[in-house]
């Protein structure tokens, strides 16, 4: 789906939840404790021991209906409620007899009403600094394997490194000294290049605060509906990160970023990932909900690269960001693996520092959150009884299942054209046939064997 199309359904749906104004009473939402702005963590084990304090808002309950009690029958409990098409909402009535209570549950399908989109950020310059490049384009390369076109990813690359004259290797980037996987392909698309990788043009393309002569591949285009992956690797320290080695973006600077994207409703849910020096104070200053962080380390505590490689010269990647391309990399689309089974694998040990997770702004529990929520992009697949036609008796049971009242509805939608499964046919063979190739099997045996003799 294009983003237009993405935004004309978001005024729709929009435009349809004030037709239920009468009807429905304000989800009600309950906001989480900052704890002073410090990190809910800092070392690996953490999220285990408070992962009690994270609750879930799903689904949620609406006891109260303001439904005037004219529309209710009480001896059939009949509703007439004007039926209102939601393309993220599905509505189930729950009807109870006691005390004639209606309760409506609202049940919000999370792979229909959200959106991924992805803002990958490498901020660092220079040659030695190869390794925050290799990063990016390894989450980049991560995503983009996990169904996520590049429309909904704004990828920023402060240095080029695969044309640096000291690259042994040039027009490539790998994050790894078998060099298997070169990074820097022919499917890369760079929308930050170079000296457009600044602190203003990375808060003001989270913001929506651009210029109107931005193209569309250097906005980020949100909505209520998105959930965002904020990646950030480079140098920093205690509450900031260095941009191009000249300027520098602040906790506070950061966390009023996202504070402006929640109060212009530009993301549903958010998570933000860090791999630099001190990385967990970077998010200590946030205040928005439905915001989930995570750092590679602890303030006063520095990050390290994984491994080199010997010919380049130099790191090629660094070992948080190492770790969770390991874990990573064993997931499709179709996996159920959980986010709170990924910060399990956080090991201070293998990666050399305290990796922290902050959840306390976050409204749903990490072992009910999917890595494809954010790292993919999984489609709606609707499911149906009906058959692909493989042989010809299939036609024929297809026929019969139409009449079938509970697969009508599907017919349109699973019917195939007879240039489908024609050029897939396979038919069986007759009787007839075979008799008649047994008989000519024998006639050409005996004329071999008679010439022979």
């Amino acid at each position: 789906m294009s983003r237009s199309n993405n935004k004309n359904m978001s005024n729709k749906m929009k435009t349809k939840q004030t037709d239920l104004s009468s009807f429905f009473s304000p989800r009600s939402s309950s906001n989480a404790s900052n704890d002073n702005g410090s990190s809910s963590s800092n070392s690996a084990a953490a999220p285990d021991s408070e992962a009690s304090s994270a609750s879930a808002t799903f689904p949620v309950n609406i006891e109260s209906s303001p439904i005037s009690p004219g529309t209710i029958s009480n001896k059939n409990l009949n509703l007439s409620i004007p039926t209102v098409e939601l393309p993220s909402v599905t509505m189930i009535t729950d009807l109870k007899k006691e005390n004639f209570d209606l309760k409506l549950r609202l049940y919000y399908l999370e792979d229909m009403m959200t959106k991924e989109v992805y803002q990958e950020v490498c901020t660092s310059r220079f040659w030695f600094n190869y390794r925050h490049v290799a990063n990016t384009l390894s989450m980049y390369r991560t995503v983009k394997r996990l169904g996520i076109p590049d429309s909904n990813i704004i990828l920023m690359l402060a240095d080029d490194v695969s044309c640096n004259p000291r690259n042994k290797y040039p027009a490539t980037v790998y994050n790894n000294a078998n060099r298997l996987l070169d990074l820097y392909g022919d499917n890369v698309e760079v929308d930050y290049r170079g000296y457009e990788v600044t602190v203003e043009n990375f808060i003001r393309m989270l913001t929506g605060r651009v210029s109107p002569d931005t193209p569309r591949s250097k906005r980020l285009l949100s909505d209520d509906r998105s959930n965002i992956l904020v990646y950030m690797t480079g140098h920093g320290g205690d509450e900031f990160l260095k941009f191009q080695d000249a300027e520098e973006i602040s906790a506070y600077d950061l966390a009023d970023s996202f504070k402006q994207m929640s109060e212009k409703k530009r993301y549903n849910e958010i998570l933000f990932m860090i791999d630099t020096c001190q990385a967990n104070t970077m998010y200590s200053k946030i205040n928005s909900t439905n915001i989930l962080a995570t750092g590679s380390s602890k303030l006063d505590e520095s990050s390290y690269s994984h491994h080199t490689d010997y010919d380049i010269g130099v790191a090629v990647i660094d070992s948080f960001t190492y770790y969770n391309l390991e874990f990573l990399e064993k997931v499709d689309q179709t996996s159920d693996k959980t986010l709170q089974e990924l910060f399990d694998t956080y090991d201070p040990v293998k990666i050399a520092s305290h990796p922290g997770i902050r959840f306390d702004l976050f409204n749903r529990p990490l072992d009910k959150v999917k890595v494809t929520d954010f790292f993919g992009n999984v489609q709606n697949v609707e499911l149906t009884k009906n058959r692909y036609p493989l042989l010809q008796d299939d036609r024929e049971n297809i026929e019969e299942e139409k009449g079938d009242p509970v697969l009508n509805n599907y017919t349109s939608l699973t019917k195939p054209t007879s240039h489908l499964f024609d050029s897939f046919l396979v038919e069986k063979s007759s009787k007839s046939s075979a008799v008649f190739g047994i008989v000519v099997a024998s006639i050409i045996g005996y004329v071999i064997s008679t010439t022979l003799s």
